[in-house]
């Protein structure tokens, strides 16, 4: 009978939902930071700068994808 229930229990399905909205925005904002990357030029520099001000600005991660 547990075995049952385990696998119909109705906080998975919730909690693997929100990751699902959760994770993306996350990859999103990381993304235009390279750490590794260090040979970038200043233009690209500024143009990841200018990118992080409009999230700032914004607060939304999904502009990146866009542009």
């Amino acid at each position: 009978m547990k075995n049952i229930h385990h696998p119909k229990l109705h906080k998975k399905p919730m909690s693997s939902s929100r990751r699902m909205h959760n994770v993306p925005k996350i990859r999103f904002c990381q993304n235009p930071i390279p750490k590794n990357n260090h040979q970038e030029t200043s233009q690209e520099k500024q143009q990841l700068r200018h990118m992080l001000q409009k999230i700032d600005q914004n607060e939304s991660c999904v502009h990146i994808s866009n542009e």
